[in-house]
C-alpha cells in the first residue's frame, strides 16, 4: 500500500514539473499585446522637445536649426585660422633642422632701412637670420646670443627676423645675391664674412658644429693682439 502511495505521489509530481518547464516558455513568448505603446510615448517626448527625428539615410543626427548657424560660423573661424597659421610658418619635417621662409603678411607703411649698417668693417661679419615662428630658431636663440656675447670684442653682430617686413626684405635680398632656390630659403641661417671671403651655415646642426670654430679662427689674431 505505501509502495503504491508513493509511486502515485512521484507520478503527480513529475507531470507537474514536465507541465510546469513546458508551460513557462509558452507564457514568456507570448506577444506583447501593445509592443508600438512605449515608442508612441518616445517618439512624443521628442517632438515636444524640438528635436528631428533620425531617419535610415542619415549618417549622422541633424542639428537643430538654432544650432546650425552657430555650427556654421565656427566651422568657417575654425577654417580661417588654420590657413593664417599655414600661412605664417609650413609645418617642417622631423628630420630637419630648418624652417622654409614665407613672405609675411603684416604690412607696414613706414619706410625701412635698405642698408646694412655695419659700425666696424675690419672686423668679421656675423648675419644671423631666423624666425620667431621657427622653431629650430628658437631652440638656438639662447645659442647664438651666448657666442654674440663672446666674440662681442672681435665681431659685429647682425640679427633678422624674417618673419617682420625688415628682416624679410634682408633675408630675400641676400638669397637673391646667393642665388638660393626657394627650396633653399629656409631659417635659421649664418653667414659669417672676413675681407673678401665668407662661409654660409644653414640648419641648428650645422651651426652647432662650424660656427664657433669658424669664428675663433677668423679672430685669431685680433684675440692675440688684445693678449
Amino acid at each position: 500500500m505505501r509502495a503504491t502511495v508513493s509511486f502515485a505521489i512521484a507520478s503527480s509530481l513529475a507531470l507537474l514539473l514536465l507541465f510546469g518547464c513546458i508551460a513557462i516558455p509558452q507564457e514568456v513568448s507570448k506577444p506583447l499585446s501593445d509592443a508600438s505603446k512605449p515608442l508612441s510615448v518616445a517618439k512624443a517626448l521628442v517632438e515636444k522637445s524640438n528635436l528631428p527625428l533620425p531617419s535610415k539615410s542619415d549618417s549622422q543626427p541633424a542639428l537643430p536649426a538654432r544650432l546650425q548657424s552657430a555650427d556654421a560660423a565656427n566651422q568657417t573661424d575654425e577654417n580661417s585660422s588654420v590657413s593664417s597659421q599655414q600661412d605664417v610658418s609650413p609645418s617642417p619635417a622631423s628630420n630637419n633642422t630648418s624652417t622654409i621662409v614665407s613672405s609675411p603678411s603684416n604690412e607696414s607703411a613706414e619706410e625701412l632701412p635698405t642698408k646694412i649698417s655695419i659700425s666696424n668693417p675690419s672686423q668679421p661679419q656675423v648675419y644671423f637670420y631666423y624666425s620667431t615662428y621657427c622653431p629650430y630658431s628658437i631652440r638656438i636663440l639662447p645659442y647664438m646670443q651666448l657666442q654674440q656675447t663672446r666674440f662681442e670684442n672681435f665681431t659685429e653682430w647682425h640679427s633678422f627676423n624674417v618673419f617682420t617686413q625688415q628682416g624679410y626684405y634682408f633675408f630675400d635680398k641676400m638669397a637673391v645675391e646667393r642665388s638660393i632656390p626657394p627650396s633653399g630659403r629656409v631659417v635659421p641661417i649664418v653667414i659669417i664674412t672676413w675681407g673678401p671671403h665668407s662661409q654660409m651655415m644653414t640648419g641648428i646642426q650645422e651651426i652647432n658644429s662650424t660656427m664657433v670654430s669658424l669664428i675663433w679662427n677668423v679672430t685669431k689674431d685680433a684675440r692675440l693682439a688684445a693678449n
